[in-house]
């Protein structure tokens, strides 16, 4: 399944922990589930006529913001049986358990469909998702609810989860390789 609007002619790239789920309801998708598709998964030719949108996030503080959410004792989600210890992995057996799944992979992957030339139409920034004038000016012609809601935050101290993610230097090269070309791409800061 995959967020496709053909009355409007919109397809929506779920981008996990970059305010997908609240970025949906805002562009009136009001599904239940939650699809984390990378562009490849949907029809070429379909992704080549409508207009496609995501968005990104600053990939160290979008991996804290997965593992506080996966971690965290309340959740039951999709992982919650899957994963052995789920609640108990630190943020370091969390980034090289996920980095093999869709949920922590690189934001690029979620701009880029493999069968088409054509490159994502929209790129939302996360960190800039709480100026309305930004958002309505990239969605200036797209039909959207009035106010972006504000589902599934997750409240952490990102910065002492960064100085971990620093102290151990095997796990910062790691991560700053697995997001290179985000950081290239996108000029977010390491």
């Amino acid at each position: 399944m995959s967020y496709i609007d053909h009355n409007q002619k919109i397809i929506f790239i779920h981008n996990p922990k970059c305010a997908g789920n609240s970025l949906r309801r805002y562009l009136g998708f009001n599904n239940k589930e939650t699809y984390h598709n990378i562009p490849s998964e949907i029809d070429a030719k379909v992704w080549e006529q409508y207009t496609t949108i995501t968005s990104i996030r600053h990939p160290i503080y979008r991996l804290i913001s997965s593992w506080k959410y996966h971690t965290n004792p309340e959740y039951r989600g999709f992982y919650s049986e899957r994963v052995y210890n789920l609640h108990q992995l630190n943020i370091e057996l969390y980034f090289y358990y996920f980095k093999h799944t869709k949920t922590i992979l690189p934001n690029i992957k979620y701009t880029q469909h493999n069968k088409s030339n054509k490159s994502i139409d929209i790129i939302l920034e996360f960190e800039k998702l709480h100026d309305t004038t930004y958002l309505k000016e990239k969605l200036k012609h797209i039909q959207t609810s009035d106010v972006l809601p504000n589902i599934n935050k997750t409240i952490y101290r990102p910065q002492e989860h960064i100085e971990t993610i620093k102290n151990n230097n095997k796990l910062l090269a790691d991560i700053i390789k697995f997001y290179q070309e985000d950081f290239e791409t996108f000029n977010y800061e390491i």
